[in-house]
Formats: C-alpha cells, sequence, structure tokens
C-alpha cells in the first residue's frame, strides 16, 4: 500500500494511471480524496465523501463513469443541528445532478447513499433520489447495489453484475 497525502497520479503501472483528486468532505476532513482511474484512453471517477467539488467535475468531464455519493433527508429535518451538518458534508441528490451535467460522463452512478430518517421523518426512498437528480440531470443514471461492477469497453459502458430488484 502507498501511502499519500496531496493529489495527483498514486499509482502508474503497466498503462493503468489511479489519479487522487482533492475533494472537499468539510473544513474538519482533510485531506479527503476521490480518485480517476485511466487505461487505454477509457476512464472512471469516484467521487469519494464529498461536497460539490470543482476538481471531481473537472477530472469526470467526458469520463466513461462517474461514480458518486449522494445524500438526503426529508426536509423538516434539515432544521435539526445535526441532521444539517451529515448533508453538509455531502452532495444533495440535485446538486450531483448538477455535477452530473456538468461533467457529462458516459453514465452515472450512485453509492455510499445517505438517507436520513428519525421517528417523525422516514427515510427517503430511492425513486425520491432519483426524482430529485433528474430535476438537474436528464443523462444516464443508475443507483448502485452492493457487488456492482461495470466493463468499460471501446463500446462504451456495460453492466456486468446488477440486482434488478431496485
Amino acid at each position: 500500500m502507498t501511502e499519500f497525502a496531496a493529489p495527483g497520479v498514486v499509482w502508474p503501472k503497466d498503462g493503468v494511471a489511479v489519479t487522487a483528486i482533492e475533494d472537499d468532505h468539510g473544513a474538519l476532513i482533510k485531506p479527503s480524496f476521490g480518485f480517476k482511474v485511466s487505461f487505454d484512453g477509457r476512464s472512471v471517477v469516484i467521487s469519494g465523501d464529498t461536497r460539490p467539488t470543482p476538481s471531481i467535475v473537472e477530472a469526470a468531464r467526458g469520463a466513461d463513469l462517474l461514480i458518486h455519493e449522494v445524500a438526503v433527508a426529508r426536509e423538516p429535518l434539515l432544521s435539526i443541528r445535526f441532521f444539517r451538518a451529515v448533508i453538509d458534508h455531502h452532495t444533495t441528490p440535485a446538486d450531483a445532478g448538477r455535477i452530473f451535467s456538468e461533467a457529462r460522463p458516459k453514465l452515472a452512478v450512485y453509492t455510499h447513499i445517505v438517507m436520513l430518517s428519525n421517528k417523525d421523518n422516514p427515510e427517503p426512498t430511492i425513486d425520491d433520489i432519483v426524482q430529485e437528480t433528474r430535476k438537474t440531470y436528464g443523462g444516464p443514471l443508475l443507483v448502485g447495489t452492493d457487488l456492482m461492477s461495470f466493463d468499460i469497453g471501446k463500446a462504451g459502458v456495460g453492466i456486468v453484475n446488477y440486482d434488478v430488484r431496485q
């Protein structure tokens, strides 16, 4: 394992480049990184835990696959300090949609899906997340599931393993 503390290429081998991209997971959580994996003209960007960050957008411009985290809470929870703090350290569905629209990946995928709730406010649904994203993004979008995997070839992005029970 190689440790690093600054953005840049952190693993170059056999034509594969893994680049650390500084993201923004809040003032007290530094450093924080997403990653771009590039090989043979193709690329995947993984946002990591982050608020909307220009460096992620820039790295993901035209990427084959942009895998991004998302966090959501129903409106009444946003006035509670704890819930607001969690949301303020992540990316909302509408903000993620703006990121996807600007970066224009061939496929956008959600991961690390944070759905906040309490006894008075039920957890938002996956449909809620997708509907909110669609207000700012009309392109290809999937909600990630455990063990989901992709094949990124010259013909495009294919889904190798996908749980269709979403």
